[in-house]
């Protein structure tokens, strides 16, 4: 009885043992899968392993800690992806795409990718086009492997001279002369027709190959493709269509900019592109092909890029007082190119519009007769225009940053708010938030009952909004679009105080700022109370009679936000790397 007691027992504990193991080694399993798909940005997947991990021990510490990041992932991922596809939007797609099935098994590829390009356009996220455009964009390849030559000219160049730029002058001379000058200067082969025709009259000085053979055959209706390790030249007139592939490394194009490439396009032209892959699918003439494959390669070219170090600091106007006259006497700062300049510290006083410098101070506009808006307007707040308590614009100097950083943090009257960092693309605008997401309700009047009602929310961002579009030139100068825009929440309304009231501030302008400078933006007042109660030790804590032994007073306390935006461009876009 004893000894099967004593076996019960070793069973149970074994079996609890062997239970607890195997959740252990099942949680493991799941949570690598999670990791796996989560770097993998297969978030969906991630969040399925991971609900698994929770099952199976609800007090995961790694689990427990990896969810809330890949929630946050999932959630930019839908705020980012394109607005959900009506329904009848959704049959359309499908339509198309079955359209372009049917084309495809009846070997009419290039029908076949007419058909795909609108689905994939009305819907870039439908599945049976995107297998259908990676079977044909597959088909495409092992066939242009199997047939059809690359026309880079650099495949065919020697190593010694790949880098290697043609000078040439070339007057009234025979086509076939010239192709026999570039491939002795070039050690190609060049294989042309025997009965080629065509005079040349160029001067080319550092060009390169490609240039210098698509100028020369294009002025004489010729054309070329590269044949394994030979460069062979067609007439222009050769309509045989060809293939190429594209796989986008910098940019995603814009239905503008594939229509900029389809009217380049012959008549036989074809054009397939998938979003989601940055994969372009082109069908054209040998004749064509190689100026529509130039444009795509300069649309994908590397866009320059600006480094920008933003400081957002809260300062007490009295110290800013007290170092803008130390500043003049004993610093150098030095206001280069806002279009209306202020000197910093800017100090709007001496600029106002009855005082000399006054021309100088941001516009202003005051309200015209007969203006009618839903939204009050005032001549400090009616965008674009602005007056000088509202911002003001200059730049430092990069030798004086520091100085000027350490000057304002050398007590407690400095706040550095923010401190982001980011590489601007050139020519776009690029945004910094320092501030918050409020979601505003938006509304809807009922049909039934006549009442505006809430439908849903729209995000508003409230802060300090910083809007910059940079803009580079060849003598290391950048001109920046700079639109700030300050915004607060001041009360609420509506029934239940559901409708934030939003004050913004706003204003655009354009500087020129040297790389390595700083732009200052000021003018960005705020005015706080201070309650101070002063009092005799011991006395004045008495009851009753103590409040004849302390005083209270009230102090404002005006303070500014500077915004310090240092320029600075990457070595490799600089003029001089450039060259």
């Amino acid at each position: 009885m004893r000894r099967n007691f004593l076996l019960s027992i070793f069973l149970l504990l074994f079996i609890c043992y062997y239970g607890s193991a195997e959740n252990i080694n099942s949680l493991k399993e799941h949570f690598d899968l999670a990791v796996k798909h989560y770097l993998s940005r297969n978030y969906d997947a991630a969040l399925d392993e991971l609900r698994q991990c929770l099952s199976i021990d609800p007090g995961s510490d790694k689990a427990n800690k990896l969810l809330p990041i890949v929630l946050k992932r999932k959630d930019d991922e839908l705020r980012s992806s394109p607005k959900s596809v009506s329904k009848d939007d959704l049959g359309l797609a499908d339509e198309y795409c079955s359209w372009a099935q049917s084309k495809y098994f009846n070997n009419d590829i290039y029908g076949a990718m007419d058909d795909l390009h609108v689905a994939l356009k009305i819907n870039p996220n439908h599945k049976k086009a995107r297998d259908l455009f990676a079977t044909i964009t597959d088909k495409i390849e092992s066939q242009r492997r199997e047939q059809e030559p690359v026309t880079s000219i650099g495949s065919v160049i020697p190593v010694n001279k790949k880098h290697e730029k043609i000078k040439a002058f070339f007057k009234n001379e025979d086509l076939a002369i010239a192709l026999r000058t570039i491939s002795q200067l070039l050690n190609i082969n060049i294989i042309f027709p025997a009965d080629i025709t065509g005079k040349v009259n160029a001067n080319f000085t550092d060009a390169k190959p490609e240039t210098v053979l698509s100028t020369i055959l294009r002025s004489t209706g010729y054309t070329y493709f590269i044949d394994g390790t030979v460069v062979r030249v067609v007439q222009s007139n050769d309509s045989t269509v060809t293939n190429r592939i594209f796989k986008l490394k910098y940019t995603s194009f814009t239905e503008d900019q594939i229509e900029d490439i389809k009217d380049v396009l012959s008549d036989k032209g074809r054009i397939l592109y998938e979003p989601k892959s940055r994969t372009l699918v082109i069908a054209d003439a040998y004749s064509n092909i190689h100026d529509v494959e130039e444009m795509v390669k300069k649309m994908d070219e590397a866009r320059p890029q600006v480094h920008i170090d933003a400081k957002v600091m809260e300062v007490a106007v009295t110290k800013l007082a007290n170092l803008g006259v130390k500043w003049d006497q004993n610093m150098y700062v030095k206001l280069t190119g806002a279009t209306r300049p202020l000197t910093f510290p800017f100090d709007p006083g001496v600029f106002s519009s009855s005082s000399e410098l006054g021309k100088y101070a941001p516009l202003s506009k005051p309200p015209e007769e007969g203006d009618i808006s839903d939204f009050p307007t005032s001549e400090s707040t009616a965008f674009p225009y602005t007056t000088v308590d509202d911002f003001t614009f200059g730049s430092i100097e990069s030798g004086t940053l520091q100085v000027t950083l350490d000057a304002l943090t050398t007590d407690g009257d400095t706040n550095i708010l923010s401190n982001p960092r980011l590489l601007a693309i050139d020519d776009e605008e690029s945004e910094i938030l320092i501030g918050t997401i409020v979601p505003v309700p938006t509304y809807e009047r009922n049909s039934t009952t006549g009442q505006m009602e809430i439908t849903g929310y729209e995000d508003k961002e409230v802060g300090i909004i910083l809007r910059v579009t940079p803009r580079i030139h060849q003598d290391n100068y950048v001109t920046l679009a700079v639109h700030p825009e300050v915004s607060a929440i001041t009360g609420y309304t509506g029934e239940n105080n559901e409708k934030p009231i939003i004050t913004t501030r706003e204003v655009t302008t354009t500087l020129r700022v040297k790389d390595g400078d700083t732009v200052v933006i000021g003018g960005l007042l705020n005015e706080r109370e201070i309650d101070t109660i002063t009092k005799v030790p011991f006395l004045g804590d008495m009851p009753l009679v103590g409040f004849a032994f302390k005083h209270k007073s009230k102090t404002k306390e005006k303070t500014e936000i500077l915004i310090f935006l240092t320029i600075n461009i990457p070595r490799e876009f600089k003029t001089a790397d450039l060259r």
